[in-house]
């Protein structure tokens, strides 16, 4: 019994029948469940070896995935290498294709503007356009005493100057010999006359007097005439005249319908210093103008002086009262 059950659990009898007791009762339980145990212990053993076979190939499997993992990467790398190497050489290409295109067709470089002065438009135009620059077609023109109509009279920029090729030149063309048509200025404002001719006609326009009498009621700021008369034309820069009135006002004659306040009025208008003085009338209404220092008609001046004599009644000097001898003596007595 001893050896049986050394040798009980060994492989090589694990297929062995079960040892079966003639008499039932003598069939313990704890020996039926034997079966039961072994069924288990070799169940156990057939799930082990499938467990010991099954990982090399799952980690086998696993370590090729990560091979393939790394190869892809190793290909991606690569084909962003080339991709970068391929897109350097194109930029390359682009920058060396362009260089040399706008050195033979586009360099910019400066050039000096030619003298086109004194040609006609089309071959002023030929000629800067052959020296690399461009011709604005919209062109300016002025009047010229030296440059015949129709020619270039200068270029902006200015001829001789260095620009950039390519830059836009402005002509200036010649509308021949400039004059100025004289307009009817009279009775205006000289101030504005001056300075409408001096915009239109560029001359040199002084401003004379003429005295004129009183009586012309002439205004000292209005224009009397212009030299060159209205309707003249006159070449540009030439000197033009505006004549306006210097009025000369004469002393009138105070003694006839003036009074006192109105000579104040007048003396004050011309500048003038006045001087009252009063003289006694037992003829004259008082306030009468009698006399003036001034004569009538002569020139008023600015700042001289004039005195009037206006007459005034006489005063009244009462009579001193008779006294008699009789009295005289009794005033002396009562002394």
């Amino acid at each position: 019994m001893h050896e049986d059950l050394k040798t009980a659990l060994d492989e090589s009898r694990k297929d062995e029948k079960r040892w079966v007791y003639k008499y039932p009762e003598n069939d313990l339980e704890d020996t039926k469940k034997l079966d039961k145990e072994l069924a288990t212990i070799k169940e156990a053993e057939q799930t082990k070896k499938v467990d010991s076979s099954t990982p090399k190939k799952v980690v086998k499997k696993a370590k090729e995935e990560d091979d393939d993992d790394d190869d892809d990467k190793k290909g991606g790398k690569k084909a962003l290498i080339v991709l970068v190497g391929i897109f350097t050489a194109l930029v390359l290409v682009t920058t060396i294709v362009a260089t040399v295109f706008f050195e033979k067709t586009g360099k910019v470089k400066n050039e000096i503007i030619p003298d086109v002065s004194n040609m006609e438009l089309v071959e002023a135009t030929n000629t800067l356009v052959d020296a690399g620059f461009d011709v604005n077609t919209e062109y300016k023109y002025s009047a010229s005493d030296t440059i015949k109509e129709g020619f270039v009279i200068k270029t902006s920029p200015e001829i001789g100057t260095k620009r950039k090729t390519g830059t836009m030149v402005t002509l200036y063309i010649s509308t021949g010999e400039g004059v100025y048509l004289m307009e009817d200025f009279k009775g205006q404002n000289y101030l504005e006359v001056k300075g409408k001719i001096e915009a239109g006609c560029e001359c040199n326009v002084l401003v004379e007097t003429k005295k004129v009498s009183e009586k012309e009621k002439a205004k000292e700021e209005n224009v009397l005439e212009t030299v060159p008369p209205a309707g003249e034309s006159v070449k540009l820069g030439t000197a033009i005249k505006i004549i306006i009135p210097e009025i000369e006002y004469k002393y009138p004659d105070f003694t006839s319908g003036y009074t006192l306040a109105k000579v104040e009025e007048y003396c004050q208008k011309h500048e003038l210093s006045l001087t009252v003085k009063y003289q006694e009338s037992s003829t004259l209404k008082e306030g009468t103008i009698i006399s003036q220092s001034r004569a009538k008609g002569t020139v008023v001046t600015p700042g001289a002086t004039i005195s009037i004599t206006i007459a005034k009644k006489p005063d009244i000097v009462e009579p001193e009262e008779e006294v008699s001898e009789e009295d005289a003596q009794n005033n002396t007595t009562e002394e």
